[in-house]
């Protein structure tokens, strides 16, 4: 903003040019704090689940207009049964197919860094034709890679 003391088209004391009248208060930056006190193994649980409801809200995707109006149930669940506690369903999706030889992507996410929770912080070990059964998916083929999907 324009120092508010400056004659119009000089420099005012905080090194901007003034333009005599601006009366800003400045930049104004809003967080969300949250204070969690417990014990360790107990916070880091509830850090991590506070931090994907807060940082990786669920993303909400549209269709093509005709075929929503033509659905009879609009609603599609494709998890069976819940994935471990510890492991979290980043991405699922075909947008891909054409480069990769019509290879639909799943990314899925361990959330727990090493020693970081007694037990949430072991591998996890998730069945993939168990979690995908809800839709009568089969899966023929499984390549597992980064979570960068590049190794």
């Amino acid at each position: 903003c324009n120092d508010i003391n400056a004659p119009p088209g000089k420099m005012g004391e905080f090194g901007h040019l003034g333009d005599g009248g601006c009366e800003c208060t400045g930049l104004t930056i809003r967080g969300r704090h949250w204070v969690v006190l417990d014990t360790i193994e107990n916070a880091n649980l509830l850090r991590r689940q506070l931090d994907n409801l807060l940082n990786f809200p669920a993303t909400l995707a549209f269709s093509e207009p005709n075929v929503a109006k033509t659905a009879q149930n609009p609603k599609q669940e494709y998890l069976a049964e819940p994935l471990p506690e510890n492991v979290k369903l980043m991405t699922l999706c075909s947008n891909y197919k054409t480069a990769t030889s019509g290879k639909t992507l799943l990314r899925l996410a361990h959330l727990y860094s090493v020693g970081e929770h007694p037990t949430l912080s072991v591998p996890a070990k998730v069945s993939l034709s168990q979690v995908f059964a809800a839709q009568d998916l089969k899966i023929a083929t499984v390549e597992e890679t980064a979570l960068t999907g590049n190794e």
